[in-house]
């Protein structure tokens, strides 16, 4: 499904999973849990994000646990699946910004 349609169709798809990608923004740890914004790109065959410039959102991801930000560092490439929880458009330089948010299940960490 494009990422615009899940955006505003999310009700429809909360707590199914769901495979996305782009590269990391930021990596948060928290007491139990780790939360990751992702610049959303398309993914291609091989489930890998294209370029980052295809963007059409941000990508909220939550885990119990530990993920380290140095393996994770800021533009890394990844593909996650997780249980979507809902979508929102999140304020950035007072433009709404399209986002979902998964619990993530799995992460694949790509080489550059």
């Amino acid at each position: 499904m494009p990422f615009p349609e899940l955006i505003q169709q999310a009700n429809r798809h909360i707590g199914e999973t769901l495979i996305l990608g782009g590269y990391v923004l930021e990596v948060r740890n928290f007491e139990d849990e780790t939360r990751i914004v992702a610049i959303q790109a398309p993914l291609d065959a091989d489930l890998k994000p294209k370029a980052r410039d295809l963007s059409q959102g941000l990508i909220i991801l939550s885990k119990k646990g530990f993920l380290d930000p140095k393996v994770y560092a800021k533009d890394s490439k990844i593909t996650v699946a997780g249980k979507l929880l809902g979508s929102s458009a999140t304020k950035n330089f007072q433009i709404p910004y399209p986002s979902v948010e998964l619990k993530l299940t799995h992460i694949h960490l790509w080489a550059n």
